[in-house]
């Protein structure tokens, strides 16, 4: 009975060495498993913030763009404004010297 003992023991033994091998195997498997998402998960993060940053300067550039055509439209405001005023200007005029004529046909 004691030599049986020696080689359920031996056995036993043997098993746990190869059972512990493919644990050992799984832990390896899975930690590579996880380093390879976590350097995916990293280079998506890379790329989400270069896109990004991308889109912050484009969103900066338009932001230029759009208050340079604000100042374009204030200039052409004050431009219309100048050319209302003188419009208003030669109306009097022609009111005026209508009025003048009106006048001078009167006295005839």
């Amino acid at each position: 009975m004691a030599t049986t003992n020696q080689y359920m023991e031996s056995a036993v033994n043997t098993m746990y060495e190869l059972n512990a091998d493919r644990m050992v195997k799984e832990q390896c498997r899975r930690r590579a498993e996880y380093e390879r998402f976590q350097k995916y998960q990293a280079e998506e993060n890379a790329r989400k913030d270069a896109l990004i940053a991308d889109q912050d300067i484009a969103i900066a550039n338009l932001k230029t763009t759009v208050a340079d055509q604000k100042a374009v439209i204030e200039d052409k405001k004050a431009v219309i404004k100048n050319k209302d005023a003188l419009i208003a200007d030669i109306n009097a005029r022609i009111a005026y010297l209508e009025q003048m004529l009106a006048d001078v046909h009167k006295k005839d």
